[in-house]
């Protein structure tokens, strides 16, 4: 005979039984939002690539447009402007984008507003991640066959620094001439004070990344030339707020170009301005910190010293010509080439030449 079980309490056992209907109501309301949330991430998530891809794509067309409307011109792709003022600043590049035809020898240039950006230039040398940012402008410079890129970021007024506008220059490769590191070119002070002067400077850094001969002025004939060393004689004589590095390489160019159309020439006026020019150079300059620039100073302003005196005679400044030399020359000679030493040498010769010939026949110069 078998005994009754007991009745069993299931409250006794677990409360989660002793719900019963409720707490199964309660599971699926948790089991439905996981679900409608794991859903609503995918479309989430989905449509972001979806918009990632998108700009790919018409970021893709538009750089097959500006590769089309190329032509047989050389191209600069002007990029964007982050910052305060990036309206301002976007407009004082599509100045540049005007002028820099200016300095480009008649070569027939197109400059395209293009989606170029790269912000990572914190450390230098680069790291990874800025690496890996100019990569991508090297790769967009190649699906436009562009020459060079500009791109930008305004920062405002800090305790101690002034208001700025900090551009990026980065050239592409080609057969025979690699890429040049990526050169930074600031502009000092605020919006408002960017004249067409900063602009014409900034043009003509532009203009030498796409043509680094415009650094080498000896290669141009001097009827070629002139035009440029005009300009930057304006552009050094009228200080434009740069960086100092941008600012002294202006400098170094004009002395080097007013020296070799001084030269070409015979022209006392340009030698003077080279002198002046190379004199204040060597004011500011650390030779420790830039030895190579210091010898090329000592040697230019040497030559230019000269070759001015051999026109106006001066006994005192023809000797302090070759002291200018030789001191260049001494520097030259730890260096592995001794081009610029040869130059000096037959500069030093030509200068105690013409002394001798001065002292021996007593000739009257020109004055």
């Amino acid at each position: 005979m078998s005994l009754p079980l007991p009745p069993i309490d299931l409250a006794e056992i677990s409360p989660l039984l002793a719900a019963g209907p409720q707490m199964n109501y309660w599971l699926a309301v948790i089991g439905s939002a996981v679900v409608w949330g794991a859903l609503a991430f995918s479309v989430v998530t989905l449509s972001v690539l979806a918009l990632r891809l998108l700009g790919r794509m018409r970021e893709a067309l538009k750089l097959a447009g500006i590769r089309r409307r190329r032509g047989d011109a050389h191209l600069a792709l002007f990029g964007r402007v982050k910052g305060p003022d990036a309206d301002v600043a976007a407009e004082f590049l599509t100045r540049v984008n005007d002028r820099l035809g200016k300095f480009a020898f008649g070569l027939q240039l197109r400059g395209e507003a293009a989606p170029v950006e790269a912000w990572a230039w914190q450390t230098q040398p680069l790291d990874r991640e800025g690496r890996e940012a100019l990569a991508k402008v090297e790769r967009k410079l190649a699906q436009t066959d562009g020459e060079v890129a500009v791109w930008g970021m305004t920062a405002p007024a800090r305790r101690k620094q002034p208001a700025n506008l900090e551009l990026i220059i980065a050239t592409a490769a080609r057969p025979g001439r690699p890429a040049a590191p990526p050169r930074r070119v600031t502009v000092l002070g605020e919006a408002a004070t960017w004249s067409g002067m900063t602009v014409d400077a900034v043009a003509y850094l532009m203009a030498k990344s796409l043509q680094p001969a415009l650094g080498r002025p000896s290669d141009f004939r001097p009827e070629r030339l002139r035009p440029i060393v005009e300009a930057l004689d304006v552009l050094v004589a009228a200080e434009v707020p740069l960086d100092p590095n941008s600012r002294a390489e202006l400098i170094d160019d004009f002395a080097a170009g007013a020296l070799h159309l001084g030269e070409m020439l015979g022209a006392a006026a340009w030698l003077e301005k080279a002198v002046r020019a190379r004199l204040m150079a060597l004011e500011g300059m650390d030779r420790g910190a830039a030895p190579g620039r210091w010898v090329t100073a000592k040697v230019d302003l040497g030559r230019a010293m000269a070759l001015l005196h051999e026109i106006r005679f001066d006994p005192v400044k023809m000797q302090e010509a070759i002291t200018h030399l030789k001191d260049g020359v001494e520097a030259l000679r730890a260096e592995p080439t001794l081009m610029r030493a040869e130059g000096a040498s037959r500069a030093i010769h030509r200068a105690e030449r013409a002394l001798a010939d001065r002292r021996r026949f007593s000739i009257r110069w020109p004055s």
